[in-house]
């Protein structure tokens, strides 16, 4: 499968259940032009526990 569109990760530095080294890494070196974005201290689930930051990250990624 490949993925044609811009792809944004988005994680938490924090997230104990995914850890960043193990998933958004990897994810991201498999998409290729995909962009990676950690957010700092952030858990698992930084969508609901820090949706603001994540909301800026997603609408700046869609308006470049």
């Amino acid at each position: 499968m490949r993925i044609a569109v811009p792809t944004l990760i988005v994680q938490g530095e924090a997230d104990a259940f995914v850890p960043p080294e193990d998933c958004g890494r990897r994810v991201a070196r498999a998409v290729a032009g995909s962009l990676l974005t950690t957010i700092p201290a952030v858990p698992h689930a930084a969508s609901l526990t820090h949706h603001e930051q994540w909301n800026c990250l997603v609408l700046e990624f869609l308006t470049r």
